[in-house]
């Protein structure tokens, strides 16, 4: 009986087999990952809105500097 080999998740205890996660349990794991998906969504949410805003933010002051020293100049 020890040579026997089970499908993943079952073992032999006398004649019973391991009890599967209860459907409280599938839900909690499944709300954990849930959550992790959702810190992650919102970390790269915001690193991209800081890279877009910077990208941004370059253009309109280096005009403005540009139109300032133009403006200055003549």
């Amino acid at each position: 009986m020890s040579n026997m080999k089970l499908p993943l998740g079952q073992a032999v205890v006398g004649s019973a087999k391991l009890a599967e996660p209860t459907i409280e349990q599938r839900i909690r794991a499944l709300e954990e990952r849930l959550y992790e998906m959702e810190i992650r969504f919102r970390r790269a949410t915001i690193e991209q809105s800081r890279a877009k805003s910077k990208k941004v933010s370059r253009i309109p002051e280096d005009a403005l500097l540009v139109g300032k020293t133009r403006g200055q100049m003549y």
